[in-house]
């Protein structure tokens, strides 16, 4: 049972997250930082992929539930960024992968913030801790993988594959 409600805590955090950074419906959500000893977030070590994903912190609404997550993305590569794929697994064994093209293409050396980052972080006080429930042992790991990434010449990248390795060894380790 315990192991349910984890896996909804997660999987709201992330999808939550998901869909407001495509829907931007709700841009003033208020939001604390989840400890990264309750729920860390880590990125897959991928030495040959363009796009870094950086400054990785997985926020919990303070109202409402769910969640949404702030990162950065860089490009770290000698071309051209059109669009991306990335994946999250965790521990629990639950997570997504979403596509999202860049709106104007993201060069050699630039950074940028994907849609989802209109959430206002507070300070996490004692009083929010208690309420939104995060105390105590580490609930999860969440993995964050590049799956893809097309180029704005028509050539791609591809981590499929780690991709697919980190599910299924997550999903066997949660069993």
């Amino acid at each position: 049972m315990k192991r349910v409600i984890i896996s909804a805590f997660v999987i709201g955090i992330l999808l939550n997250g998901l869909l407001s950074g495509q829907e931007n419906k709700n841009p003033t959500k208020t939001a604390v930082v989840v400890p990264p000893e309750i729920i860390s977030p880590v990125v897959a070590y991928q030495p040959d992929c363009p796009l870094r994903i950086e400054d990785i912190k997985l926020l919990q609404f303070v109202k409402g539930g769910g969640g949404s997550q702030s990162l950065k993305l860089r490009n770290a590569g000698m071309k051209a960024i059109k669009s991306y794929t990335i994946g999250t697994w965790n521990s629990v064994g639950t997570g997504w992968d979403v596509e999202q093209p860049v709106v104007n293409n993201l060069l050699p050396g630039e950074t940028a913030i994907p849609p989802g980052s209109e959430v206002e972080v507070v300070p996490l006080t004692k009083e929010l801790r208690d309420q939104l429930g995060l105390n105590g042992e580490m609930q999860a790991i969440v993995v964050f993988v590049v799956i893809r990434v097309e180029f704005a010449d028509g050539s791609f990248y591809d981590g499929e594959r780690l991709y697919k390795a980190l599910k299924a060894h997550l999903n066997k380790m949660s069993l």
